[in-house]
Order: structure tokens, then C-alpha cells, then sequence
């Protein structure tokens, strides 16, 4: 028969269903199954978005051994991913797509790291650092702060997929009312304020009775500001 001959499928693709093409080692005309091919497109890392990309895990053996499109970290297999700490992440994907700018980006914002087949097996951290790998340049160095986490890192060859995730109290920048107020319970002359908030934000200090008082502010990051102040205080910061 010919294709053209062929009824059209009205309903959904299913795993079971086939397409008919060409084995490239025989040149022989073969079924393909829907799920071969989605298996096929899965293993082999093809598809990476500007949102996240794939990479296959390494257990740890040397900055030296580690592989193109892998991601690996320096503890103990099989390690629990709220242990970790830092992750060296190949510049190429698991898919070949060149990304060593685009993880530069990373630095000062939450991101996950995912099973790919086990949505559950994740964690959830803030960057901290991200450096060039010093043995190495084909690896970036991400130094992380996991603050969520469930499962562990245990085998090689695993696909994970590495992305920007939301801040946990799930503030987009640049949308919404960006406001934090930060308690400084502790009497100190140095309030350490974490926000999240994306931004340059400003800061508005009050002591413990309400009354406006006036520090020295050093905006450290987006996320992060120090307030100094002459002597040790309560009180609370108004960041928006």
C-alpha cells in the first residue's frame, strides 16, 4: 500500500504506535515505536531549553576525569543531596548545547537540581559562588546552600536537569509587591538581612518601640544587606 493510502490517526499517540522510517546501519525500512523513539530522544540528552538543561551524573574521581555533559560533586556515593555543597557542572550539556555564560547567572539565585526520571530524588539550593573550575576549564565550579531536599545522588549516569528555581517565598523579580520585613530579635550593631527580593531594595530600620533609627547600609547582593549601627539593637527593617 501506499503511505497516502494510510487512514490518519484521530486520537492520541500512543507508546504502542509506530512510524515507519530507515535503520541507519542496515538501510532497511523498520517500525519505530513511539516510546523507542521518546527513550532515544530522553537517553541521548536532545532536547535542552534556555530554561534548563540535562546532564548525566558522575560519581566523584578527580577534577581531571570529569567527563563533557556530566555533573558531578565531591562526596561519598552513594550522598545524601542536602550534603552537598558544590556541584561541578560541564560548560556542555548533556545535549551538546554550550551554556559556560549562562551558568556565570546562576550566582545569587536558588536553583534545582532534579532526577529526571524521579521528580522526587531533587534538591534545592542558593548559589553562592560560581568560579571556573581551577584543573579543569571545560567545568564550572557551584558552590550551593541546599535549603530543600529528598533523596540521593547515587548513580552514575542518572539524568539530571539543572535550572533556575523561584525563591522559596516564590517573590519573582520584578513583579508584584517586592516588600520584607526582617526582625532583629538580637540585640546587635550589625543586622545581617537576607530578602530575596532580587534587588537594590530600599531600607527603612525602626527600633523595638517603633521609633525610626538610621544605620549604614552595604548593599552585599540583590538578595542581601547589612545594616551597621552604633551600638547593639532590636528593632525591625522594612525592605521594599
Amino acid at each position: 500500500m501506499r503511505i497516502e493510502t494510510y487512514s490518519n490517526k484521530t486520537g492520541p499517540v500512543t507508546g504502542d504506535d509506530k512510524w515507519i522510517g530507515t535503520a541507519s546501519e542496515t538501510n532497511e525500512t523498520n517500525n519505530f515505536s513511539a516510546a523507542a523513539v521518546a527513550t532515544y530522544i530522553k537517553t541521548n540528552g536532545l532536547i535542552s531549553t534556555a530554561s534548563h538543561n540535562t546532564f548525566k551524573w558522575q560519581d566523584w574521581d578527580g577534577d581531571e576525569n570529569m567527563e563533557i555533559g556530566t555533573i558531578t560533586s565531591p562526596v561519598a556515593v552513594p550522598a545524601e543531596l542536602r550534603d552537598i555543597t558544590k556541584l561541578s557542572v560541564s560548560t556542555t550539556s548533556y545535549s551538546g548545547i554550550y551554556i559556560k555564560e549562562y551558568l556565570d547567572t546562576f550566582f545569587n539565585y536558588y536553583i534545582l537540581l532534579v532526577d529526571t526520571d524521579d521528580n522526587n530524588n531533587f534538591a534545592i539550593g542558593l548559589v553562592t559562588s560560581v568560579s571556573d573550575n581551577a584543573t579543569n576549564a571545560a567545568f564550572k565550579d557551584i558552590y550551593i546552600s541546599v535549603v530543600n531536599s529528598n533523596g540521593t545522588a547515587s548513580e552514575t549516569n542518572v539524568e539530571y536537569t539543572l535550572m533556575v528555581y523561584p525563591t522559596p517565598n516564590t517573590v519573582v523579580v520584578g513583579t508584584g509587591d517586592l516588600s520584607y520585613t526582617h526582625t532583629q530579635s538580637v540585640a546587635s550593631t550589625s543586622w545581617a538581612i537576607t530578602h530575596n527580593l532580587g534587588k537594590f531594595a530600599s531600607v527603612q530600620t525602626v527600633d523595638a518601640t517603633g521609633v525610626r533609627i538610621y544605620g549604614r547600609e552595604t548593599h552585599n547582593t540583590p538578595n542581601q544587606v547589612t545594616v551597621l549601627f552604633t551600638e547593639s539593637i532590636t528593632g525591625k527593617a522594612y525592605i521594599n
